[in-house]
């Protein structure tokens, strides 16, 4: 069990340091003692990151100490900017460096974006300066989206026009022409095939597209979306537009949904999340729109989405079990179903089963029966033992759940 408090872990930690020294050396270096020594200095990186990273280059090394940096710095750009930058090249691990480089941005941009920016563009690799640039807009955004959202326009029509330039580059040390790669395609056509490729880094801008996004859709949701839109799918637009109708669903909901009706491509996962948004504060109204969608797999998730914010908008889980039973199409019923289930699955492991054992898709019913199976197993052997004889699992997946059970 973790102890929550930074005051707690500056007298824990001190002891434990000084025990280090004591323990036989092979025991100091197991996986184990290096993992409990990595989380207490990220605790303590909270309240004190120089005296944490102190202790991490003195106690850990490999993995453990890339991910005690990564903490470290992100809490260090708070207290001392300049340190914070200078241990992010130490990370050795790129995924960690780059972990730090996002979170070390954000400090930068929310405090000083000039610096931040300055900071991001001085990585030699365009995949570096695109996460750290990622982070800085992100924290930028929530003091001055409209200069966030500027950078990012500029920022990924330079990387554009970079990755262009060496698409031509490679071709010309290949020797081979546009016409050869698009045989078949007019001038026009070709033209327009190139100019879509899309620069695989921008990938890592959808952070900062979605912070934008939902930084201008707390002052103007409609102005957000026009922004968002304007974006290629290369461009973050998903994320974007993600971020805008999640946040205008908080205070407008019905207007956001007239507008995500307006979207061209529109995506179900989205629509999801937006009624989830919804549903936790007006479940009659977001559930009634639900319905009013056509039947398919927008509104299965639209559906999902209306359970889940009605549980977490505090309902007792017998109202959606309610509410499943007048809905007429199975697939409904079962997605609501299953929902209610993974919720109650832990507290109450039986009355999630009697959910589990209604659904009539198989796939989904074997899926749910491994999220609630352990703890009804645990809580009554008796009842997971009935479960499992009526589940209609194959012969090696009963197995594995007896052996729950002890058999």
């Amino acid at each position: 069990m973790e102890v929550e408090g930074g005051a707690i872990w500056g007298r824990l930690a001190p002891g434990m340091m000084a025990a280090m020294s004591q323990l036989d050396s092979e025991i100091a270096n197991t996986f184990l003692i290096r993992d409990v020594v990595e989380r207490v200095i990220l605790k303590v990186a909270m309240v004190d990151p120089h005296k944490a990273l102190a202790w991490a280059n003195e106690w850990l090394a490999g993995k453990h100490l890339d991910s005690a940096l990564t903490g470290i710095a992100i809490q260090m750009a708070n207290v001392d900017p300049d340190a914070a930058i200078q241990l992010v090249p130490k990370i050795t691990a790129l995924a960690k460096r780059m972990e730090a480089a996002i979170g070390v941005g954000r400090v930068l941009g929310a405090a000083d974006s000039e610096r931040g920016l300055a900071w991001a563009g001085s990585f030699l690799l365009e995949t570096e300066r695109a996460f750290a640039l990622s982070g800085v807009l992100s924290g930028m955004a929530g003091r001055d989206w409209n200069g966030a959202a500027e950078e990012y326009l500029r920022t990924v029509e330079a990387m554009k026009s970079r990755f262009r330039e060496s698409v031509l580059a490679d071709r010309a040390v290949a020797g081979t022409t546009a016409e050869e790669e698009y045989e078949g395609l007019t001038r026009a056509e070709i033209e327009k095939a190139e100019l879509a490729k899309p620069n695989p880094n921008l990938i890592y801008f959808e952070k900062a597209a979605y912070a934008i996004g939902l930084a201008m859709a707390r002052e103007s949701p409609e102005n957000a979306s026009e922004w968002a839109r304007s974006l290629d799918i290369y461009q973050g637009r998903g994320a974007a537009l993600e971020a805008v109708f999640e946040q205008w669903a908080s205070s407008d909901p019905a207007a956001a949904f007239e507008s995500y009706l307006l979207e061209p491509d529109r995506r179900p996962e989205l629509a999801e999340r937006m009624f989830g948004t919804w549903a936790e504060s007006d479940p009659q109204s977001a559930a009634m729109a639900a319905l009013g969608m056509a039947v398919g797999a927008e509104r299965i998730h639209v559906v999902e989405g209306v359970a889940r914010g009605w549980l977490e908008s505090g309902a007792a889980p017998s109202e959606l079990v309610s509410w499943a039973k007048t809905l007429r199409v199975s697939a409904e019923q079962d997605a609501v179903r299953a929902i209610v289930a993974s919720e109650t699955g832990y507290d109450r492991p039986v009355y999630a089963w009697s959910q589990v054992e209604q659904i009539r898709d198989a796939v989904r019913r074997a899926r749910v029966f491994g999220e609630i199976f352990p703890s009804l197993a645990a809580n009554n052997p008796q009842v997971a033992r009935q479960a499992l004889a009526s589940a209609g699992l194959s012969a090696v997946e009963t197995e594995y759940y007896e052996h729950m059970l002890g058999k």
